[in-house]
C-alpha cells in the first residue's frame, strides 16, 4: 500500500459525498450506500478526515432535454465544482464524457442513454472521487469506460451493446487507478473482455452480470485484475456474487515483464460466490501463473463458494497458483471439458483446501491433466474434496523439487467414492486397501503397497524420498502416470500390472532400487521414464512393455540422467514408435533386451558412454530403423558419442541410421510429471563436428547373439535379406570378412555372421518314395535347478529342459550375471531372493521363461573363500540386516559373507537405525566396532 499514499487526494477519501441515490457516501456517518472504510477494512485509511472540506457548499446540477440547468452532460461537468451532484433525466445523450471533477453523476426518472459510437470511449474518468450510477452506455470504438483516477464508484450501469472495433478491448478498463467499485452493473459485449483493471488496489466487483459473445478466435475473460508493470502493488481485491457467461475470472500476474514478479506483490484477495458459465478459456485463475510468481510474494488469496459450470476451454476450470496463505473451499466445478485440470493447486503454502466438488468433467489426458491436481503444496490441509464422473483421470499429486510438504491430505478426499491414501513420514505400515483413488508415500520407511487396484487416477502410486519400500502385485489401470518412484532408497517394485494411460512408470534419482517382473501395456506415450541426476544401483529387468503403435510412443525414455550404476536388462519392448529413447543419457548398461515391432529400436539423441550389448532388435515395418543415432551437436538433444554397441542382433529396414540433426521428433515432453516438462536440453551454435561411437569389442571367446563361438560386433539384417551380415561371407570364425563402415568415424570391425545350419546329404535309395521333412517343434523355454536354497556361497546346477531343440541359450541369474551355456553352474555369493530367466532360440523362433524368487540364499556361518564379520551393539539384541535380509541379532559372531561390499543395518525398537557399509575380503575376519544406537 506504500505507493497509494502518494496520491494527493488521499485525505479526501473519508469525506466522500452525501448522495441520496448514488454509490458514494460519507465514510463516517449518514445513510450510505457505499462506505469505503467498511468495504476495505484492511486498508490504511486516515483516521481523521480533512475538516476543511465539510464546509464546502455542495450543489445539485440538473440535466435534461429542456427546462434543466443544462441539456448536455458534459456542459454540466464543465460547470461543476468538486463534490457537486449532477442528476440526469431520462433521455438520449449522444456525447462522449470526460469527467475531470470529483463529481457524482446519477441517472434519474427513466433510462439515461449516454455515448457517441464514433468516439473511442463513452466515459473517460480522469479525476479522483468520481461516482457514476444508473446510466446506460452505447457502444464506443474501444471501451465504454476508461478509468484514470482514484476512488471511482460505478453502480447500476447498463452496458449491453458493447461492440468494439477491436474484440480485445474491454468494456470497462483502467490502469493504476487505486480504489474502484463496481456494483450491480450489467455488461454484454461482442468482445472478449468484460472488466480489465491493471496495477490497482482496493477493487470491489460485486453483483455484476457479464455476458461475452461466443467468439472462438480469442480467450474470453469476464473480470481481469492483473499487475503487469513493476512498482505496483495489488491489494484488497474482492470479486463477489457476480454472474459471468462466456468468460472467466483472472486475478494475478499473467505476463509479467522478463518473467519476474518480485516487484508485483498481491495481498488480501477474495473471490467468492461467483457463478461462471460457458467460458471458452477458464473458470477462475488466481495467483501467479506457471513459471511466474513466488509463493511468498502473492499472499492471502481466498477462493470460496464459486460455481464454475459448462466450461469448454483451453485451460483449467479452477487454478490457484504460487501463493502463500489462503483457502480454496466450497467451490463446485461441473459439466466441463477443458485442456487443463478441474482444480489445479500449484506452489501453495499454508492453505486450507476443503469441501470442493468436481463432477461430470473431461480433461485432456494426453497432457496429463486431472480432476484435481496437487503439486508443490506445502504446510496445508486438504480435506473432504470430492471428485465424481471426471474422465479420464481423477487425482494427481507431485510434491515438487524440495519434497518437504508437511501436509494433511487424508482419506476424506475421494474420487468416485474411493479414498486418497496419503502417508507422510510413516514407518512400517502395510497398505493393501482394495481400491484407493491414489496412494502416495512421502518420506516414509519400511512400508509396503500390495494387491491394490487403482483406476482412472492422474497418478496411481507415488513413492518420494522413501526408504525400504516394497510395491508388489498392484494393478493400475488407465491412470495418466501409473507409478512414480523419486529420490528413494531400497525400493523393490515387482509383479505389478500397469495398463492404459499416458506413462507407465517414472523412475528418478533413486538408489538401490529394483524394478523387476512388471507388465506395462497400452500406454499412449512412454512405458518407463528414467530421469534425474545420478541414480545409484538401479536395476530395471525382466519387465514386459507393450505400447500402442501410434503417435510418438516409447518403451523406455532415458532422460537427463547419469546411469553409471544402472542396469536395464532382459526387458521385452514391443509395439512402440521408439523402443528406447536416450536423451542426455550417460553411462547406462543396456543388456539383453528384446525389442520387436517398433519403428526405431534404439534412438540416441544426446547420449554418451552407454553400453548396449546382447540386445535383439527385430522390426518388421517397411520403414523401420534399428539404431537411429544423432551424431553431431546440431541437434536439440546434443551429441551422441562413445557409446559401445556390441553383440546386438539388429534387423530392420535400415539397421543403422546416423543423422546429423534431429529434424524429426526425437525428444519427449511430459507436460504433467514429477519433473514438469521433460525435454532434451538445447545445444545451439555448435560446429556440427561428428563424433565416433564404438561398434565392436575385441574378439573374445563366447556364444554370441547369433550362436557363434566368438563375441565381437553386431549382426545386421534387413527385411529383404540384404543386410551386411547376410550378404557378406564368413571369414571362417563367425565374423564377416569386411568391416561395416557407416562413416569416417563409425565402423564395426567385427560384424557378426549367422552360423550356417548344416544340410544333410541325402542317402541314395532304390525307391522313389519322397522324403518327408520333419516339421521343427515349436520351442518352449523350461529349466530346473538343484540346490535352490542354502547359505552363500551357494552352488546351483541349472539344467535346460526346453522342448523344441534349442540352439541358443541366454541365462540371467538375477544377481547381475548370466551365461550362454546350455546347462550352466552358477555360484550365488550374496544373500537374497533371485529371479532366474532363460531365453532359448531355435530356427522356429524364441521363448522366455522367468521364475521369480527361484533361488533363495539365507545367512549363516560360512568358511572357505568368503570372509567373516563380528557385529555387536549397545543395547544388545538388535536386529542385523545384511543387504536388507535379516541375518540375526547382536552379538552376531562369525557371520560368513562373500567377498565384496555389503550394507549392514542394525535396528532396535525405540532407537534410530544404524546403517553402514563394510568391505569383506576373502579368507579374512572383519570386526565392526560396537554400534551405539541413539534413542529415537
Amino acid at each position: 500500500m506504500g505507493n497509494v499514499l502518494t496520491f494527493g487526494v488521499w485525505g479526501l477519501v473519508c469525506i466522500m459525498l452525501v448522495v441520496s441515490s448514488g454509490v458514494l457516501a460519507v465514510a463516517d456517518g449518514g445513510n450510505p450506500d457505499l462506505n469505503w472504510k467498511a468495504l476495505f477494512p484492511g486498508a490504511p485509511f486516515p483516521t481523521s478526515p480533512d475538516q476543511t472540506l465539510k464546509s464546502q457548499n455542495i450543489s445539485t446540477i440538473s440535466v435534461c432535454s429542456s427546462g434543466c440547468n443544462y441539456s448536455h452532460i458534459q456542459d454540466a461537468i464543465n460547470a461543476s465544482k468538486d463534490f457537486d451532484i449532477i442528476k440526469v433525466e431520462g433521455g438520449i445523450y449522444p456525447e462522449s464524457l470526460t469527467i475531470n471533477k470529483a463529481v457524482s453523476i446519477q441517472g434519474v426518472n427513466g433510462t439515461v442513454l449516454v455515448g457517441d459510437p464514433e468516439q473511442d470511449y463513452a466515459i473517460v474518468s480522469t479525476s479522483d472521487l468520481v461516482d457514476v450510477a444508473d446510466l446506460s452506455l452505447v457502444s464506443a470504438k474501444k471501451s465504454a469506460i476508461y478509468i484514470d483516477g482514484n476512488f471511482t464508484a460505478l453502480g447500476n450501469l447498463n452496458i449491453t451493446a458493447h461492440d468494439p472495433d477491436n474484440q480485445t478491448s474491454p468494456v470497462i478498463t483502467g490502469n493504476a487507478a487505486v480504489g474502484t467499485v463496481l456494483l450491480n452493473c450489467s455488461i454484454a459485449s461482442s468482445g472478449v473482455t468484460g472488466i480489465a483493471l491493471t496495477n490497482t488496489s482496493l477493487v470491489l466487483v460485486r453483483g455484476c452480470r457479464i455476458a461475452l459473445a461466443n467468439n472462438t478466435g480469442y480467450l474470453r475473460t469476464g473480470i481481469n485484475l492483473t499487475p503487469n508493470n513493476y512498482g505496483y502493488e495489488q491489494n484488497n481485491l474482492y470479486v463477489e456474487n457476480n454472474q459471468i457467461e462466456g468468460g472467466g475470472i483472472s486475478v494475478g500476474p499473467v505476463n509479467p515483464v522478463d518473467d519476474r514478479v518480485d516487484n508485483l506483490p498481491m495481498n488480501e484477495i477474495e473471490i467468492r460466490n461467483n457463478t461462471i458459465v460457458n467460458s471458452n478459456s477458464w473458470g477462475i485463475h488466481a495467483g501467479g501463473f506457471e513459471n511466474h510468481g513466488d509463493q511468498h510474494i502473492l499472499k492471502n488469496f481466498n477462493v470460496s463458494g464459486n460455481h464454475i459450470t459448462g466450461i469448454h476451454g483451453s485451460d483449467g476450470a479452477l487454478a490457484v497458483k504460487s501463493i502463500s496463505g489462503g483457502s480454496v473451499t466450497n467451490n463446485l466445478v461441473d459439466n466441463f471439458t477443458v485442456n487443463g485440470d478441474g482444480i489445479e493447486l500449484n506452489a501453495l503454502q499454508g492453505f486450507t483446501i476443503k469441501n470442493n466438488t468436481v463432477r461430470g468433467g473431461v480433461v485432456n489426458g494426453k497432457a496429463g491433466w486431472a480432476g484435481m491436481a496437487v503439486t508443490q503444496v506445502t504446510n496445508s490441509t486438504i480435506r473432504n474434496n470430492s471428485l465424481s464422473g471426471v474422465s479420464p483421470y481423477g487425482f494427481f499429486y507431485a510434491p515438487g523439487p524440495y519434497m518437504q510438504p508437511s501436509m494433511v491430505f487424508d482419506s476424506s478426499n475421494t474420487a468416485d467414492g474411493h479414498p486418497v491414501l496419503y502417508y507422510e513420514k510413516e514407518d512400517g505400515a502395510m497398505i493393501n486397501t482394495s481400491s484407493p483413488a491414489m496412494v502416495i508415500l512421502m518420506s516414509c520407511r519400511n512400508m509396503s503397497i500390495n494387491n491394490t487396484t487403482i483406476s482412472g487416477s492422474g497418478l496411481g502410486i507415488g513413492v518420494y524420498q522413501g526408504e525400504n519400500i516394497s510395491v508388489t502385485s498392484n494393478r493400475i489401470v488407465d491412470s495418466n502416470t501409473g507409478m512414480m518412484l523419486v529420490s528413494s532408497d531400497s525400493v523393490d517394485v515387482g509383479s505389478n500390472l500397469i495398463s492404459g494411460g499416458w506413462v507407465g512408470m517414472g523412475v528418478g534419482g533413486n538408489s538401490k532400487t529394483t524394478v523387476i517382473n512388471n507388465s506395462i501395456s497400452g500406454f499412449a506415450d512412454t512405458g518407463v521414464v528414467v530421469h534425474g541426476a545420478s541414480p545409484d544401483r538401479v536395476q530395471i529387468s525382466n519387465n514386459t512393455i507393450t505400447g500402442v503403435l501410434s503417435g510418438k510412443s516409447h518403451g523406455f525414455a532415458i532422460m537427463d540422467a547419469d546411469g553409471a550404476t544402472v542396469m536395464i536388462s532382459n526387458n521385452t519392448v514391443s509395439d512402440t514408435t521408439y523402443g528406447m529413447l536416450f536423451s542426455e543419457a550417460v553411462g547406462f548398461q543396456i543388456r539383453n533386451n528384446l525389442i520387436t515391432g517398433t519403428g526405431v529400436g534404439f534412438n540416441l539423441n544426446g547420449a554418451q558412454n552407454n553400453v548396449l550389448s546382447g540386445n535383439v532388435i527385430n522390426n518388421s515395418y517397411q520403414y523401420s530403423e534399428g539404431v537411429c543415432l544423432v551424431k553431431s551437436q546440431n541437434s536439440s538433444g546434443g551429441v551422441s558419442k562413445n557409446n559401445l554397441f556390441a553383440n546386438n542382433y539388429i534387423k530392420s529396414a535400415n539397421p543403422v541410421n546416423l543423422i546429423s540433426s534431429d529434424t524429426g521428433y526425437q525428444g519427449l515432453q511430459l507436460k504433467r510429471s514429477q519433473w514438469g516438462s521433460v525435454l532434451p536440453r538445447s545445444i545451439r551454435n555448435e560446429t556440427g563436428e561428428r563424433y565416433p561411437n564404438i561398434w565392436n569389442t575385441t574378439k573374445i571367446a563366447g556364444i554370441n547373439i547369433v550362436n557363434g563361438s566368438f563375441i565381437g560386433g553386431n549382426y545386421y539384417a534387413t527385411l529383404n535379406g540384404t543386410g551386411w551380415s547376410e550378404t557378406h561371407p564368413d571369414r571362417g570364425d563367425g565374423f564377416v570378412g569386411e568391416p561395416y563402415v557407416f562413416d569416417a568415424n563409425n565402423t564395426d570391425y567385427l560384424p557378426l555372421h549367422m552360423p550356417g545350419i548344416p544340410t544333410p546329404t541325402p542317402t541314395p535309395t532304390p525307391t522313389v518314395t519322397p522324403t518327408v521333412t520333419p516339421i521343427p517343434q515349436p520351442i518352449t523355454a523350461n529349466f530346473t535347478a538343484t540346490s535352490r536354497t542354502g547359505t552363500p556361497p551357494l552352488t546351483v546346477q541349472f539344467t535346460d529342459s526346453s522342448p523344441g531343440s534349442p540352439v541358443g541359450w541366454n541365462w540371467t541369474f538375477g544377481d547381475g550375471s548370466g551365461s550362454h551355456e546350455q546347462n550352466p553352474v552358477h555360484v550365488y555369493g550374496g544373500i537374497g531372493r533371485y529371479t532366474v530367466t532363460l531365453e532359448v532360440r531355435n530356427v522356429q523362433g524364441q521363448d522366455i521363461k522367468r521364475i521369480p524368487s527361484y533361488i533363495v540364499t539365507t545367512s549363516g556361518r560360512v568358511t572357505g573363500p568368503n570372509g567373516m564379520i563380528w557385529i555387536s551393539s549397545a543395547p544388545q539384541g538388535a536386529e542385523v540386516y545384511v543387504d536388507r535380509v535379516k541375518a540375526g541379532v547382536t552379538p552376531l559372531q562369525s557371520l560368513g559373507l562373500p567377498a565384496g561390499i555389503h550394507q549392514i543395518r542394525v535396528s532396535s525398537a525405540g532407537y534410530h537405525d544404524w546403517i553402514g557399509y563394510v568391505q569383506i575380503n576373502s579368507g579374512t575376519f572383519t570386526y565392526i566396532p560396537k554400534v551405539i544406537l541413539q534413542k529415537s
